[in-house]
């Protein structure tokens, strides 16, 4: 859902730049969720789009870059803020660097770059540091480019979709999380990152495996 269309839903038709700071508007939600992300993929492995068993078997350097640069962002203190900056756009620039040009990937490698920048442009978006917000703003639109790559993939795991549903009900039933993950994997490409704020977090995206 646009983010005009959830405020207007939510009774804020027009938005004033106090909204940010009083607690009781919808904004002031929005950008404070979307900010934890960073948190929840430092302390949880996890966010609303990225299950934490999803790159368990295989995670790509960039996903790992992404989660060392994240857990070192919730951490910052005054004395390391310097070096911690410093491996966030050594992070970014290197997942550009090896992305932007490349033409073969794998689906997951797909999923795995966009979540990946996606997460960094969270951090370099709301920081209040104009020159990452700079930086932030120029990789946009890669970032709707991979999201867009995503999005032309939905179909074809439809079909897959469809497919493995068939095999499926011949199996043993899936355990929840596992299920969960392959919804999350199919789901994420296509939804703006509001409708994860909207509904709020699943149970089942932190839940360990039973």
């Amino acid at each position: 859902m646009p983010l005009d269309t959830f405020l207007t839903a939510s009774g804020q038709e027009h938005i004033e730049p106090w909204h940010l700071h009083d607690t009781q508007t919808p904004l002031h939600y929005i950008v404070a969720r979307i900010k934890g992300f960073t948190t929840d993929v430092a302390t949880r492995n996890a966010t609303p789009f990225l299950h934490r068993y999803l790159y368990r078997d295989h995670a790509p350097q960039c996903i790992l870059s992404c989660f060392a640069a994240n857990v070192l962002y919730a951490n910052r203190t005054e004395a390391n803020t310097a070096m911690v900056m410093r491996v966030l756009h050594s992070s970014v620039r290197e997942l550009v660097d090896t992305e932007a040009g490349r033409v073969v990937a794998t689906p997951a490698e797909k999923l795995a770059r966009a979540q990946t920048l996606f997460l960094y442009q969270i951090i370099r978006l709301f920081d209040g540091d104009v020159i990452l917000r700079a930086q932030g703003e120029k990789d946009m639109p890669l970032l709707q480019t991979w999201l867009g790559d995503l999005c032309r993939m939905r179909g074809h795991l439809g079909d897959l979709a469809e497919f493995e549903n068939g095999v499926v009900r011949k199996q043993p039933p899936k355990i929840e999380w596992e299920v969960s993950a392959r919804h999350d994997r199919s789901e994420y490409p296509c939804l703006p990152a509001l409708r994860a704020v909207r509904g709020g977090s699943s149970p089942n995206l932190y839940e360990e495996p039973l």
